[in-house]
């Protein structure tokens, strides 16, 4: 079973793609779930969330985590709402009544809906200054392969003992600089200019070891893509907290 944190990164690096056989870039999607479990959770479990095909569950965890999910947001990009938020453990349970696959762009609004029903949730969007990455194109230019043929966009992230592969087929670099920001401490903003869509392999490791060959995400894309992140500032846009309230009952 999957941490949240793992659901997160897997389904974050996935959206925009499809998965779910007979799912189609036409299908139309529900916006709410059709059946939700809220139930307190004080057991001390790990917490846990999976989804399977129109299916979501998750155990233990805390209204912070899964409103940062639904809103795709970093820690600091949530502001405001009570302390409870973090502190406070539930398991959830949800369907949608629908065969399909659950991936970021399907569960965002279905999880912000079940907040707004269940949570009572009022919020409001702004933008503030913070810190960036501006992503740019290296000396010598960038070493991307222009996707040709068909196919649905892919940019599938995995994840084993501390290295990670990026496999993108299809890939746009404005998708690449949101899977970048993912995995950077900050938000990513394409500044290469680029077009189009391309097909490219990212390695690299969190923590490279001390004469390792394996690079850091920084050298990766520098050596592997022809780009380079630099530190830079601009606009992240934020979710406000209003006003929120312990769920509902079932």
């Amino acid at each position: 079973m999957r941490s949240i944190a793992g659901v997160i990164a897997v389904l974050s690096v996935q959206a925009g793609a499809f998965h779910a056989s007979g799912q189609t870039a036409a299908s139309p999607q529900p916006q709410a779930f059709q059946i939700v479990s809220i139930k307190p959770n004080r057991s001390g479990d790990d917490t846990s969330m999976t989804t399977s095909l129109g299916r979501l569950r998750a155990v233990s965890v805390t209204p912070h985590e899964l409103l940062l999910y639904a809103f795709g947001a970093r820690d600091s990009q949530l502001i405001g709402g009570p302390d409870w938020l973090t502190k406070e453990r539930f398991d959830v349970e949800a369907v949608t009544g629908t065969s399909d696959d659950l991936d970021r762009t399907t569960l965002q609004p279905l999880l912000q809906s079940m907040f707004a029903d269940r949570f009572n949730l009022k919020f409001h969007r702004e933008n503030r200054d913070a810190p960036v990455y501006s992503l740019v194109a290296a000396k010598g230019g960038p070493k991307l392969s222009a996707h040709s043929g068909g196919g649905q966009p892919l940019a599938g992230i995995h994840s084993s003992s501390g290295k990670k592969v990026v496999n993108a087929r299809k890939t746009t670099i404005k998708r690449l600089a949101e899977v970048l920001g993912e995995q950077a401490d900050r938000f990513v903003i394409d500044n290469t200019g680029l077009g189009g869509e391309f097909d490219f392999r990212l390695a690299w490791t969190d923590l490279p070891a001390a004469g390792s060959d394996d690079p850091s995400l920084f050298t990766a894309i520098q050596e592997q893509l022809g780009l380079k992140l630099e530190p830079a500032k601009g606009q992240v846009q934020v979710t406000v907290i209003d006003s929120i309230a312990r769920p509902s009952e079932n």
